[in-house]
């Protein structure tokens, strides 16, 4: 997994579990797997085996095991455009570690469901619960758990119009990731960073920051980190004049995956399109924009596209 291999992870693990002959360790190599499946862009599957982990470890009698891996599994689906049932997953898997013990499972499970209450745009809920796991993993140096608060605490702080601290939290965990060789968090890092650049007006800056970033996740065949960093340079080129560019990357997404990102990239496109006079691109996208991911931020982007799409090719097209 540290080689971002994530597909031949999986079938060691799963090799390791049929031979093991603990349903405890069999459980946790499961997990193992379905973090393995995710990895590899494989977010369904990584679904499918989640649940079987979480299924073995519960037999097992590791409780708090399994409500972790309920966790991930609610970050999938959050990833997948399915905040809602998310949301309700992480809720669960929280209520079920929260019996005042402030050991990693409550760290990990406050991290998570701050993920997800920030995707919804519940911001003030959000901060509680990433400063209750900042608490934790900061005490007990879970380095993994506090970059992923950190990193969701910046985001927070710059939707509440925060951009100094936001922007001091979120270079300080891109570098802790960096030193900790934890390469999904510094892209997520990166990605959080990028967006606050981004909304001072510093594109070529936003873009330098993704590009070196980008390179390191290609060059280890990370497509986890790649994803998000590809939905967040492209807005970027767009807005730098790099039409062709951003085209290409939002195409590339959304071949290689359907998931929050590439919906991410598509709903940036329609000033590009609109401005090239391509209006069966525009009708297209019109169509490829309709589902609910239940990310607040998405649905803002989204009703904006929708408003640049039927100002264009109106009054025969109607934005819902």
């Amino acid at each position: 997994m540290s080689l971002a291999l994530g597909r031949e992870a999986r079938r060691h693990f799963e090799q390791a579990a049929e031979l093991a002959s603990e349903p405890v360790l069999r459980g946790k190599l499961i997990d193992e797997a379905a973090t393995a499946t995710r990895l590899a862009g494989d977010l369904t599957d990584s679904l499918e085996v989640s649940a079987k982990a979480v299924e073995l470890l519960r037999a097992a009698g590791l409780d708090r095991d399994a409500a972790q891996a309920e966790s991930r599994a609610a970050l999938t689906l959050q990833e997948l455009g399915r905040v809602g049932e998310a949301a309700e997953r992480v809720a669960r898997a929280y209520e079920a570690v929260d019996d005042g013990t402030e050991d990693e499972a409550m760290a990990d499970l406050a991290q998570a469901r701050a993920s997800i209450e920030f995707a919804r745009g519940n911001l003030e809920e959000a901060l509680t619960l990433t400063d209750r796991s900042l608490r934790i993993a900061d005490g007990r140096r879970l380095g993994p758990t506090l970059v992923s608060a950190l990193i969701i605490k910046g985001s927070t702080l710059a939707e509440l119009g925060r951009p100094n601290e936001a922007t001091a939290l979120l270079r300080h965990a891109a570098e802790l990731a960096t030193d900790q060789g934890l390469s999904g968090e510094a892209g997520w890092a990166l990605f959080s960073l990028a967006d606050t650049v981004m909304a001072g007006g510093r594109y070529a800056e936003a873009h330098e920051l993704l590009k070196e970033r980008l390179e390191v996740a290609r060059t280890r065949g990370d497509l986890a980190a790649e994803r998000p960093l590809l939905a967040q340079d492209q807005a970027a080129l767009a807005a730098l004049g790099r039409w062709d560019d951003a085209l290409r990357e939002v195409a590339e997404l959304a071949e290689r995956g359907d998931d929050v990102w590439a919906a991410h990239a598509c709903i940036t496109m329609p000033p590009v399109l609109a401005a090239r006079g391509d209006l069966a691109g525009l009708q297209e996208l019109m169509n490829q924009i309709e589902t609910d991911t239940g990310w607040s931020g998405f649905e803002e982007m989204k009703a904006m596209a929708r408003a640049t799409i039927q100002r264009v090719i109106a009054p025969g097209i109607r934005a819902p």
